[in-house]
């Protein structure tokens, strides 16, 4: 054997199983001292507005807060003078922080199987870990998955969370109703406005018909009965 020549072995490859770990805890992303509704909507700002953060990790910011404040500084983080609330709504910072539990611990392969979209991740987030790990590793999950196949399977699987209609309340149907009218008294013009008028006569005439309809046939019916 020549001895100037050197053999060199390749290290085995080892591959990396796919996991998801436990959602980290407030401690590890929260910063140091943050303990109020003020000082968590300086960092719940500065995580929406870092080019370089993705959801997960803005996320993960969302959910210390979310789980470190005190009983109502959460919600009053959205009760703050604008120009320091967050830029998104608290429905929608709900969602970060419940991507943040689920997924701010899981692993690069997992996460690079994970969708960039909030509103898709916050669905995923809604099966819990464990059975979005099962999803990836069958191929139901990639990052190129849907909204709304997302929401097919909280459907299929998490089917209590089907949201149910709200009854009917007139005093939300005549606040709807005042906005409508200020939409259209406001950016309409006025043949616009004509049209809504006739419309509303309209209908006002059809409900009128059909409670004089109504109250006959109650009449009826207690002709008969007598």
């Amino acid at each position: 054997m020549n001895p100037d020549i050197t053999f060199h072995t390749r290290a085995p490859v080892v591959e990396i199983p796919l996991q998801i770990t436990a959602g980290p805890s407030p401690e590890q992303a929260s910063p140091a001292g943050a303990n109020s509704a003020e000082e968590w909507a300086i960092e719940l700002n500065l995580a929406c507005r870092s080019a370089q953060s993705s959801v997960i990790e803005q996320g993960k910011v969302f959910h210390a807060a979310k789980s470190r404040l005190a009983y109502g500084e959460w919600t009053r983080i959205w009760k703050l003078e604008s120009e320091h609330r967050p830029p998104v709504t608290i429905r929608t910072g709900d969602k970060y922080a419940a991507i943040g539990e689920q997924f701010g611990e899981a692993n690069r392969k997992c996460t690079s199987s994970l969708p960039g979209c909030v509103e898709t991740l916050y669905r995923l987030a809604l099966l819990g870990r464990e059975l979005v790990m099962e999803l990836i590793l069958d191929g139901t999950i990639d990052r190129l998955i849907s909204k709304s196949k997302a929401q097919a399977l909280v459907d299929k699987y998490r089917p209590e969370l089907e949201r149910k209609p709200r009854p009917f309340s007139f005093s939300r149907w005549l606040d709807k109703l005042h906005k409508q009218i200020e939409e259209i008294e406001t950016d309409g013009a006025p043949e616009d406005r004509e049209l809504a008028l006739a419309e509303m006569e309209k209908t006002v005439a059809g409900w009128r018909k059909a409670e004089i309809k109504d109250q006959r046939s109650e009449v009826s019916d207690q002709n008969i009965a007598a």
